[in-house]
């Protein structure tokens, strides 16, 4: 029957999928690479004009809050730090206040924009800086990267046998059990406990946005700033970026242009044909048994490289920042040749225009690179 894989981030015990898949079967879908790029890849903060609410303060005096007589009210007079603690209380309450609040004027919703951001990009990039390891069900009890457990501790915490794990035991049944049948595999771990991971961006807005959008549709403060209420992921991915995949363990990064199949295929931090996630997914793989359901050139893919390292995909202008002073490896090229390797083994001298194909049906999740926002 062949063996079976899952993708997790052991951090926030989660995988990418749950369909029991063969290596060869996800190995080339261009659908779960670019679920893979969605939760790596972490968020820029779009810039806004006049976004700071000092600024805005100060060129918009009519920014006083009236009151129920149609007075000023005093509200607006107080500082920002003190608007700020009110919005971080209804923040913590609900984003709808926040958004209520926000679209009384041009003031209010400079600092309620803040949140809205802050909101969405919360469900961004989620498996960023998270161990990730693609787990064969082949494995056995034991077998496990190195490196992969900090302490002896954690080890014993995510593989002990639970009465979960097994209907016909409990803790005391386990207890007596041999000392090498208290603990079960990684796979095992993972296909018990671990839940699906959506990689669609969900924010707390999502519930409430027709009872928001029926309070406010008719609101003209609404109607200004209601596009920057319903953002995009791509408002959180600029193009005119450099974008890199970074492997936090080992101090290594890959530049996005040379995996590009040809030109234009770019959009942010995903590439159309092979880009960030088949490079994760090339090496991440491990399992104890070498069946993969692909043609190998490595003859090493199921004891991967960096199985149960740390990644993340970010721009090149904040990697700088973050490591100054620090030595980092750029393995495109190595990594370019491998993964072509990979690709090209499998399926044959057109694997480049089969790669391309791959991407016909979901062109929707890629916008016009010449397109206006």
């Amino acid at each position: 029957m062949g063996q079976y894989w899952e993708i997790a981030a052991l951090g926030r015990k989660k995988v990418m999928i749950k369909q029991y898949l063969k290596l060869g079967e996800f190995l080339f879908d261009p659908e779960l690479a670019q679920d893979l790029e969605r939760v790596l890849a972490v968020p820029v903060v779009p810039s806004y004009h006049d976004s700071r609410p000092e600024n805005v303060k100060s060129h918009h005096s009519a920014a006083d809050v009236g009151t129920m007589d149609g007075k000023p009210g005093s509200l607006s007079r107080f500082p920002t730090e003190i608007h700020r603690l009110i919005f971080e209380y209804c923040y913590d309450d609900d984003l709808k206040s926040v958004i209520f609040l926000g679209v009384t004027n041009r003031y209010f919703w400079s600092i309620a924009r803040e949140y809205v951001v802050r909101d969405f990009m919360q469900s961004l990039g989620v498996w960023a800086g998270q161990q990730l390891i693609t787990v064969g069900d082949y494995l056995k009890v034991g077998d496990y990267p190195p490196g992969l457990f900090a302490t002896e501790e954690d080890k014993e915490n995510l593989l002990k046998r639970r009465p979960e794990d097994d209907d016909e035991m409990d803790q005391d049944e386990i207890d007596q059990l041999p000392v090498e049948h208290r603990t079960i595999s990684l796979y095992d771990r993972i296909d018990c406990s671990f839940e699906i991971e959506a990689p669609e961006a969900m924010p707390r807005l999502g519930d409430q946005k027709s009872i928001i959008l029926g309070a406010l549709v008719e609101d003209p403060c609404y109607r200004t700033v209601s596009n920057e209420i319903h953002m995009q992921r791509e408002d959180f991915y600029p193009r005119d970026e450099v974008w890199i995949l970074r492997n936090l363990t080992t101090h290594q990064y890959v530049r996005r242009e040379p995996l590009e199949l040809q030109p234009g295929l770019a959009h942010g931090p995903f590439v159309q044909g092979i880009g960030f996630g088949c490079v994760v997914l090339s090496r991440i793989s491990w399992s104890s048994d070498p069946s993969v359901s692909l043609k190998d050139p490595t003859g090493r893919i199921h004891r991967g490289l960096w199985a149960g390292h740390r990644f993340d995909i970010t721009t090149m202008t904040r990697h700088e920042k973050l490591t100054a002073g620090q030595n980092w490896t750029d393995v495109t090229e190595e990594l370019v040749e491998e993964v072509t390797a990979i690709w090209s083994a499998d399926q044959g001298p057109d694997w480049k225009k089969f790669a391309l194909s791959q991407y016909d049906g979901l062109r929707v999740s890629f916008p016009d690179v010449n397109s206006q926002k």
